[in-house]
């Protein structure tokens, strides 16, 4: 008796946002929330930071701990097993460095963007009003702003309930919102914040040992 012949298999359609799995600790994440490294036609391996970069690509946690067990359990070879061969795999630091300095073009990029759509504004009276008013999401502080000012600023933060970051320093952060030198930059409410602060607190896991 001859069975039924069954009609070909349909693969479900993936979802958007699909997800991908850490190297170093097996957790499984959103594509864009984690970081993509990426082999190179020639087997060179960097990191991908806008994540459309052609190559064989593996996943990472935005954390310093998970790059040391991804190195720990020599992930990255496996993970780019076969031709062309990978001859040196990175080890924790240039990870760690690769990670840091997409974080911090990331943050640049995002509060450029703040700027060109009235995401941010800066300039002491204009962060003051704006804090006063409750709409500011972040504060980002310059590293060399005075102590005076960072302490004044903090304090009006804390009444506010307002997170604060240090980023770059009074000639960056001006020179990023198109400004003279500014001691500090307010995003305003908005998912602009929202993002810079999760990119913050990779910065941070990525930067220190947990």
């Amino acid at each position: 008796m001859s069975r039924a012949r069954k009609g070909p298999r349909v693969a479900a359609p993936r979802p958007e946002g699909a997800a991908r799995t850490c190297i170093g600790c097996r957790g499984v994440f959103e594509r864009d929330t984690i970081a993509r490294l990426v082999r190179g036609p020639a087997g060179e391996v960097g990191l991908d930071r806008h994540l459309r970069a052609p190559g064989r690509g593996a996943h990472l946690c935005w954390s310093r701990a998970c790059a040391e067990h991804a190195v720990k359990r020599k992930a990255l070879s496996r993970a780019f097993q076969g031709p062309p061969t990978v001859t040196t795999s990175p080890d924790v630091e240039t990870l760690c460095g690769w990670m840091v300095a997409a974080l911090e073009a990331r943050i640049a990029d995002a509060l450029a963007l703040g700027r060109r759509s009235g995401g941010t504004v800066s300039g002491a009276e204009v962060v003051a009003s704006a804090l006063e008013a409750g709409r500011v999401g972040l504060l980002v502080l310059a590293g060399d702003v005075a102590d005076a000012t960072e302490a004044k600023l903090r304090g009006r933060c804390e009444a506010a309930g307002v997170p604060v970051e240090v980023y770059s320093t009074r000639d960056g952060l001006g020179a990023n919102q198109g400004k003279a030198p500014r001691a500090a930059v307010a995003v305003v409410l908005s998912p602009l914040a929202a993002r810079l602060r999760a990119d913050f607190e990779r910065l941070r896991r990525v930067s220190v040992a947990a």
